[in-house]
C-alpha cells in the first residue's frame, strides 16, 4: 500500500466538502472511486438505494476469487459526511467520518487489485454511515452469495 496513494485519495475526498447522502458532491465522490476501482481492474456497479424519503447511490465493486468453493470478503465504508450544526450544504469533509474509511477502501482495493485469491471480495462504498452491509448488499450476478464470510469496515 502507498501511504501517498492513501493521502491524495483522502485530499480528494476531503475536496468533495459537503458529503451528504442525497447531495450532488456524495454522488460525485461515489462516481470518482468508481473510476478508480474500474481502472485498478474491478468489476464496478453503482447501484439506486433508497435514502429516506429520496434515493442515493450505493458503489459495489468485485473481484472473483478462484477458489473452488470460495467465499466471499467485504471491505466497506461510508462515505457521506455531515455537518450537524451548519445544515445540508455547510462544508463537512468529514477526514474522520469517514474519507479516511473510504481512502481505506481504495487502497485495500489497489493492493488486491493484482491478487488472485480463493475468495471473492467486495469492496462497499456506501451512504448512511453506520449501516452495516446487509444481505441485500452482498449479493450480485458477479459473485452471488447470500451472506459474507467476512466483513470488515
Amino acid at each position: 500500500m502507498s501511504r501517498n496513494a492513501f493521502e491524495a485519495d483522502l485530499d480528494t475526498l476531503i475536496g468533495f466538502h459537503a458529503r451528504r447522502s442525497t447531495g450532488l458532491e456524495f454522488l460525485a465522490a461515489v462516481e470518482w472511486a468508481c473510476g478508480e476501482l474500474s481502472t485498478a481492474g474491478y468489476a464496478t456497479r453503482l447501484e439506486t438505494v433508497p435514502m429516506g424519503t429520496g434515493t442515493t447511490r450505493k458503489l459495489v465493486a468485485d473481484r472473483p476469487g478462484t477458489g473452488e468453493q470460495r467465499e466471499l470478503v467485504i471491505v466497506a465504508a461510508h462515505v457521506d459526511s455531515v455537518n450537524s450544526r451548519g445544515g445540508p450544504s455547510s462544508p463537512a469533509p468529514g477526514a474522520d467520518d469517514n474519507a479516511s474509511g473510504s481512502a481505506g477502501v481504495l487502497a485495500i482495493g489497489r493492493a488486491l487489485a493484482d491478487h488472485t485469491g480463493t475468495h471473492d471480495l467486495r469492496l462497499i462504498l456506501l451512504a448512511g454511515r453506520s449501516r452495516a452491509c446487509s444481505a441485500a448488499a452482498t449479493t450480485s450476478p458477479a459473485c452471488p452469495r447470500s451472506s459474507a464470510t467476512a466483513s470488515v469496515r
